[in-house]
């Protein structure tokens, strides 16, 4: 799923926003569904308090009508607070601020994810090698750790993967370090994001996989596993390409757990998948389909 991404702009909206610690989940799928640039959490024990970047080319009207509309929907417009404003930042001098506070951190039992300043694991079979805000991902969100589960639950059975929306190539990335015959195609819109991801792979000293910028629909041939940590407005707008492209295991990712019905309806009422597994944290969903 796509996490830390540095502003690329000096000039940006900056959305402070707040609400009770229930909140969390909620503002974090908001300011994920609003496609923000990245998002930066302040300690405060008693408030869920959410820094939110955006670019500036997006009107600020527009994004403000957005957010309001998204809280009015869930119900929670007494409880969030926002304040929309424009800056003018140096994106480095954050980046190096979030940079700081990143730490290593397991996943499970099989994955250790640790910067360069953080050193491997010797009690996971998986470490990889990841540095904040040049990767468009960390792992650190739920929904990116329960695809992580699904994935090492298949690919040592099969011989090819496609990660869809790879980011910091972080699956791509898991999958190989699992099964180093795997076959791995990873795409993304961004090329800023695929960068990043052949980037990661050469820092964990694994050949880099077919990787470029580009859609589903560029795509000709199946694999035996796809994987896609996306959002569930883009999963609905993608469910036929990735049941196109996916022979043998399906794996969904970034949705919340109200939204799983509909997620896995969207899949089984147009294909012989169906869910055989579901993974959930923290109020996000996780489901894994094959025939």
């Amino acid at each position: 799923m796509k996490g830390l991404r540095p502003p690329r702009a000096e000039r940006y909206h900056l959305l402070e926003i707040e609400g009770p610690p229930e909140s969390r989940e909620f503002l974090l799928e908001l300011i994920w569904d609003l496609d923000s640039l990245g998002c930066e959490e302040l300690e405060d024990p008693g408030r869920t308090r959410l820094l939110v970047y955006f670019p500036s080319v997006i009107p600020r009207s527009e994004l403000r009508r957005r957010i309001e509309g998204r809280i009015r929907d869930g119900v929670r417009s007494p409880e969030i607070l926002f304040r929309l404003r424009n800056v003018v930042c140096d994106s480095d001098s954050w980046l190096d601020s979030y940079s700081q506070s990143f730490r290593a951190f397991e996943v499970g039992p099989t994955f250790y994810i640790h910067p360069p300043w953080d050193g491997p694991s010797s009690r996971h079979p998986v470490n990889l090698l990841l540095e904040p805000g040049h990767g468009f991902g960390t792992g650190t969100h739920e929904s990116t750790q329960l695809a992580m589960f699904a994935v090492e639950s298949r690919a040592g059975g099969v011989t090819s993967l496609l990660d869809v929306g790879t980011g910091s190539g972080i699956l791509a990335l898991a999958a190989v370090k699992l099964n180093p015959e795997l076959a791995v195609t990873a795409l993304d819109i961004d090329p800023l994001a695929v960068e990043a991801a052949a980037a990661n792979f050469r820092r964990n000293h694994v050949s880099s996989p077919l990787l470029f910028a580009g859609t589903t629909r560029s795509l000709i041939h199946p694999s035996d596993l796809v994987a896609a940590n996306l959002t569930c407005a883009i999963l609905h707008e993608l469910a036929d390409e990735l049941i196109r492209l996916c022979r043998r295991c399906l794996v969904v990712s970034g949705f919340t757990t109200d939204q799983t019905p509909q997620v896995r309806l969207l899949f089984e009422e147009r294909s012989p998948f169906r869910v055989r597994r579901e993974w959930t944290r923290n109020g996000w969903s996780c489901l894994l389909l094959e025939p």
